[in-house]
C-alpha cells in the first residue's frame, strides 16, 4: 500500500453536492467488489431489516414513522441484521437496545461483548434515523436529491429526524461520562462549520459507529500516559476530532482504520473489516491527492499520519517508514512547517509521540525533536514512546498484519471471500494506477533488497551513523566546513535527483530525459547570481564542480598552459593547498605539478598580507594569475589593491572565496566580485549547503586600449573554456542530488534569516575575540573581520596538533592550521563558555605536556596518553560539553 505522488492537475469544476456523490459512487462500487460475503451495504441511506418470515428486504420508506418492510424474497446474508429498524421510537427501551448493540456487532465481525453505548455523534439515535431510509434502489446507486419522489422523500425525512438526535445528544452530553465543551477557539482548528449530523463524508455502515465508541470512548481515555492530557481537555478533543474527521472521505476512512488495531489484536474484530478499512482508505487517500484543493489540506496531512501509525504498530513497516512518514514531512513542508498548521495540542503530541516511536524503533531520525520546545507542548523520549504504546497495545504482536500487512495469512475460507484480490488491487492500483499490470522479473527477495530500510540492510554502517549523530549533537562544533545544512538541503541530498546521469550541460546532454535535470541546474545557476547580487549579463556560474580543489584546477588549466605562472598566498600563512603550496623539497599540491607557483606572504608582525612585497614580486614574477584566497586569514583582503597589482601585471584576479561565501552573499563581508575576474568557492561552509563547488566568471569587456589611434575592446573568453575544463576536461557526469541541494541552499541565502545567521556570526566571533584577550591569550592578526579567530599558541609553549587532542577527548571540535582556526555560530554569551572550556583544555595539555619525561615526550606519546582517558579533568569537561551541546538544536 502506497500513495506516493501528489498531483496537481486542475480536475474539472464540481460543485460540493457533485463532488460528495462521485465519492460515494466510487467507494460504493469498490466496496461492493471488495467486501467479504458478511454483506454490508454501500449507501447512507440503506439498511438491513427483517420481515416477520425472517425474509431480508429492503423498503422504501416515504414516512419516517413507518414500522412495516415488504420482503423481497431474498435471502439474508450471513451477519445481517436480525431486527427491524424505526425511528419512530428513537429512544427504545433496554430490550431493543441491547438487541440492536448485538446486531452491530455481528456485523461488524465481533467476537466478544460489546462496549455500553455513549452519547457520541455516532449514537444510537442516528441508527434509528438510518434504518428509517429503507430504499428498494440498487444497493450501489446514490440517488439524486432532484428527484422529487422515493429518495428524495426519505432525504426529507432524515433532517426530520436530525432533531430528535440533537436533543438526545443534548440530554446525554448534560449526564454522560464526559463534559464535551466548545473548543476555546475553534476557529484556528481545521474543523467545519457543519453540524456533524448533517452529513457523513463516506457510504455508512452500521458497524462503523461500535469501532468508532471502541477507540474514543473505551481506548483513548485510558491512555492518559501517551496522551498528557486532563479529562476535560481529553473530552474536547474527543469532540473537535469526530467532527474534523466528517471533512475528509480519507482521514474518515483512516481514522476507522486505525481504529481497528487493538480489537484486531485483541481478537475482538475480524481482520477482514480492517483489510477492507485499508483499501477504501487507500482508494480515498488517492482520490484526494488529485484535487489540488484537498491534497495538503489538514485533514489529508492527519489522514496520511494515521495509515504511518497503523502500517507501523501492526502493519507493513516498510511503507510506513519509506513512503507515509516522509509524506506526511513533505506535505508539512509544503504548508510551510507544523508550527503552520494550526492543529490542537493533542494532535501535536500525538505526532511526537509516533516521531518518536517509529525513530526510536527503526533507527531513524525523529523529524519533530524540536516541536515540543517550540510550541509549548509535552515531549516524548524514545524510550517513552516505546513503552506507552507497549501500554497501550500490549497485543499489537498478535495482529495478523504485525511486521508486514503485505503478506498477511488469511484464510479464503467460508465468510471472508476476496482477501488476496482485495490485497492485489490495492497493492496493483497504488504501485501502477488502476487497471494497471504489474511484474517483477526478479525474485521476491531482490525486491525486498530494494524496498527495505538502511535500519534493516546494513545494521552495522547504520549503527556507526547513530554514534555519528550522537557525537555531533553533544559536540561544539567549530570547524567551518563542518558547518550543518538545513533539512530541506538534506531532504533534496538524499532524493531521487541522485538516480540520473547527465553529461553535458542544459540544452546539450549526451542522455536523454534531462528536461528536468535541465530545469534543476538553469535554476541554481539564476539563484548563485541573485545569491551574490550579479547580473547575468556580467557574470556567468558553472555549478557542476564537485568540490573546491578540483574547482580551483579547472579555472587554473581552462585559462593557463601547463608550466605558466601562478601566485597564491603561503599555506603557512593561511593560504590553501590548491593555491600551488609546495616546500623547498616537495611539489605538496598537484597544481605546483603542472604550473609554476611562487608564493606571497603576510607581514610576521601584523599578521596582514604584505600588499607592497606581493606587488613587488608580482612584478618581477609576472604571474598568469594571482589568487586572491585564504583557508586560515580573518582579515578581509583589500581586494581593490590586488586589482591594481593584477592590472600592473596584465594578469588574471582570481578569488577563492570558499571560506566567506555566505558572509559575502549576506553582504557582511566586503565582495570582491567589483574586482575579480573568476570567483570560486565551496557551497558546505558559511553557506551552508552541500558538498560542492561554484565557479563563477566575468562576461562581456576585459579592457579597452588604444591601437593606432584607436579604442579597440578586448573581450573576456571564459564560459567557454572554464565549462569545458570542468566537462569533459575533468568530469563526467555531475551529481544533480547535489545541484539540486545547492538550488536550495541559494534560496535560503537570499533571505533575511540568513543575514541575521551571517550577522550573529561575525558578533560570535568579535565576543571569542575579547574573551581571548581576556584571558592573556595572543590572536594572530589581533583579531577577526570574519568568521574565523586564530589562537598564537608559541607563547604558551603547545603545538595546536596537541590542544587539538584534548580538546577533541573533551567533545569540542576545532582544526589546527599553522595556528588552529575555529568558527560556529551561538550567541555571546555562548561563546565566552566556549572560550572557557578552551582555555582549560589549554591548560590541561601543559600539564599533561609536563608531566610526560623528556624521552617519551613528542607529539606521539602526548596523544597516546590523552587518548587512554585516564584524566579525571578529561572525563568531567566532556561529560559537561556533552550535555550542554546537546541542548543546541541540529536537523539531524
Amino acid at each position: 500500500m502506497s500513495f506516493i505522488f501528489v498531483n496537481f492537475s486542475t480536475p474539472e469544476e464540481t460543485d460540493h453536492g457533485s463532488f460528495k456523490k462521485q465519492v460515494r459512487s466510487a467507494a460504493a462500487a469498490y466496496s461492493h467488489r471488495t467486501a467479504p460475503r458478511r454483506g454490508l451495504k454501500a449507501t447512507r441511506y440503506q439498511s438491513r431489516a427483517r420481515n416477520q418470515s425472517g425474509k431480508s428486504s429492503l423498503s422504501d420508506s416515504s414516512d419516517v414513522a413507518t414500522n412495516d418492510t415488504e420482503s423481497s424474497g431474498k435471502p439474508s446474508p450471513p451477519g445481517s441484521s436480525d431486527t427491524s429498524r424505526s425511528s419512530a421510537s428513537p429512544t427504545s427501551g433496554k430490550a431493543k437496545a441491547a438487541k440492536r448493540v448485538k446486531t452491530e456487532a455481528g456485523a461488524a465481525g465481533l467476537t466478544t461483548t460489546p462496549l455500553p453505548r455513549s452519547p457520541s455523534p455516532y449514537s444510537r439515535s442516528h441508527l434509528h434515523h438510518v434504518a428509517a431510509h429503507k430504499t428498494k434502489a440498487s444497493p450501489h446507486h446514490v440517488h439524486s436529491p432532484k428527484s422529487n419522489t422515493g429518495p428524495y422523500k426519505a432525504n426529507v425525512s432524515r433532517k426530520r429526524s436530525h432533531s430528535l438526535v440533537r436533543r438526545e445528544r443534548s440530554a446525554s452530553q448534560a449526564t454522560g461520562p464526559f463534559n464535551f465543551a466548545p473548543l476555546p477557539d475553534p476557529s484556528y482548528m481545521d474543523a467545519t462549520n457543519k453540524d456533524p449530523f448533517e452529513t457523513y463524508p463516506v457510504p455508512y455502515q452500521p458497524w462503523f459507529t461500535w469501532l468508532l465508541d471502541f477507540w474514543y470512548i473505551h481506548i483513548l481515555p485510558k491512555a492518559r500516559s501517551l496522551v498528557k492530557l486532563q479529562p476535560q481537555t481529553l473530552a474536547s478533543y474527543v469532540l473537535w476530532s469526530r467532527r474534523f474527521e466528517l471533512t475528509e472521505p480519507a482521514l474518515f476512512y483512516t481514522s476507522l482504520f486505525l481504529a481497528t488495531g487493538i480489537p484486531v489484536a485483541n481478537g475482538q474484530m475480524h481482520v477482514e473489516k480492517a483489510l477492507w478499512l485499508r483499501g477504501q482508505a487507500v482508494r480515498a487517500l488517492n482520490e484526494a491527492l488529485d484535487d489540488p484543493n484537498r491534497a495538503i489540506s489538514n485533514a489529508m496531512i492527519s489522514a496520511v499520519g494515521k495509515v504511518a501509525l497503523h502500517e507501523f504498530i501492526y502493519g507493513d513497516r516498510q511503507a510506513a517508514i519509506r513512503i507515509h512518514r516522509p509524506a506526511q514531512q513533505r506535505m508539512i513542508a509544503m504548508r510551510g512547517g507544523i508550527e503552520k498548521l494550526g492543529f490542537p495540542v493533542i494532535t501535536l503530541q500525538l505526532m511526537t509521540w509516533y516521531d518518536a516511536l517509529m525513530a526510536a524503533e527503526s533507527g531513524t531520525i525523529a523529524y519533530f525533536k524540536d516541536v515540543p520546545k517550540k510550541l509549548a507542548i509535552a515531549s516524548y523520549t524514545e524510550e517513552e514512546a516505546v513503552r506507552v504504546t507497549n501500554e497501550s497495545s500490549p497485543h499489537r504482536n498478535k495482529h495478523p498484519g504485525y511486521g508486514t500487512m503485505e503478506t498477511p495469512k488469511l484464510s479464503e475460507g467460508a465468510g471472508t471471500p476476496g482477501v488476496s484480490t482485495l490485497l492485489s488491487d490495492m497493492d496493483t492500483n497504488m504501485t501502477n494506477g488502476v487497471n494497471g499490470t504489474h511484474s517483477y522479473a526478479l525474485p521476491q527477495a531482490h525486491q525486498d533488497l530494494m524496498d527495505k530500510s538502511l535500519v534493516e540492510t546494513d545494521p552495522e554502517i547504520a549503527e556507526i551513523m547513530k554514534k555519528e549523530i550522537k557525537r555531533q549533537r553533544e559536540s561544539i562544533l567549530l570547524i567551518a566546513s563542518e558547518n550543518v545544512t538545513s533539512r530541506a538541503v538534506f531532504d533534496a541530498l538524499g532524493s531521487c535527483m541522485s538516480n540520473k546521469y547527465s553529461e553535458g550541460y542544459p540544452g546539450a546532454r549526451y542522455y536523454g530525459g534531462n528536461e528536468h535535470i535541465d530545469e534543476i541546474e538553469l535554476t541554481c545557476q539564476r539563484r548563485a547570481l541573485e545569491a551574490f547580487h550579479l547580473e547575468p549579463e556580467n557574470w556567468g556560474v558553472n555549478v557542476q564542480c564537485l568540490s573546491g580543489s578540483p574547482a580551483n584546477l579547472q579555472v587554473y588549466q581552462a585559462i593557463m598552459r601547463p608550466h605558466e605562472r601562478i601566485m597564491g598566498l603561503d599555506l603557512p600563512h593561511g593560504g590553501h593547498l590548491s593555491h600551488g603550496y609546495q616546500t623547498p623539497t616537495k611539489k605538496i599540491s598537484a597544481v605546483s605539478t603542472y604550473f609554476e607557483t611562487f608564493p606571497y606572504r603576510v607581514n610576521l608582525e601584523t599578521g596582514i598580507i604584505d600588499y607592497e612585497q606581493l606587488e613587488q614580486n608580482a612584478m618581477m614574477y609576472r604571474p598568469k594569475v594571482i589568487v586572491a584566497g585564504t583557508s586560515a586569514y580573518c582579515r578581509t583582503i583589500d581586494y581593490k589593491k590586488m586589482r591594481e597589482i593584477a592590472d600592473k601585471v596584465g594578469c588574471y584576479l582570481m578569488v577563492d572565496m570558499a571560506h566567506i561565501s555566505g558572509l559575502i552573499a549576506a553582504q557582511v563581508n566586503d565582495s570582491p566580485f567589483p574586482y575579480a575576474d573568476i570567483v570560486t568557492t565551496t557551497t558546505h561552509k558559511s553557506l551552508r549547503g552541500p558538498r560542492g563547488a561554484m565557479i563563477f566568471f566575468r562576461k562581456g569587456v576585459r579592457k579597452t586600449e588604444m591601437k593606432q589611434g584607436k579604442e579597440v575592446q578586448t573581450l573576456y573568453d571564459l564560459e567557454g573554456p572554464i565549462n569545458f575544463s570542468v566537462f569533459p576536461g575533468h568530469q563526467g557526469g555531475p551529481h544533480n542530488h547535489t545541484i539540486t541541494a545547492l538550488a536550495v541552499a541559494l534560496k535560503q541565502a537570499q533571505s533575511p534569516e540568513f543575514r541575521q545567521y551571517q550577522e550573529q556570526v561575525i558578533k560570535n566571533a568579535k565576543q571569542m575575540e575579547h574573551s581571548f584577550k581576556s584571558r592573556g591569550y595572543k590572536l594572530v592578526t589581533d583579531g577577526t573581520d570574519n568568521h574565523m579567530v586564530l589562537l598564537d599558541l608559541k607563547p604558551v609553549g603547545l603545538d595546536g596538533a596537541r590542544v587539538e587532542a584534548v580538546l577533541e577527548q573533551v567533545n569540542i571540535a576545532c582544526n589546527k592550521n599553522t595556528t588552529p582556526g575555529d568558527k560556529s555560530a551561538l550567541s555571546l554569551a555562548d561563546f565566552d563558555r566556549v572560550v572557557g572550556y578552551i582555555d582549560a583544555c589549554i591548560k590541561l595539555s601543559t600539564q599533561i605536556q609536563a608531566s610526560l619525561p623528556k624521552e617519551a615526550n613528542k607529539q606521539k606519546d602526548f596523544k597516546a596518553a590523552v587518548a587512554k582517558g585516564e584524566q579525571d579533568e578529561i572525563k568531567q569537561l566532556k561529560a559537561e560539553i556533552a550535555a550542554w551541546a546537546g541542548t543546541f538544536p541540529l536537523p539531524i
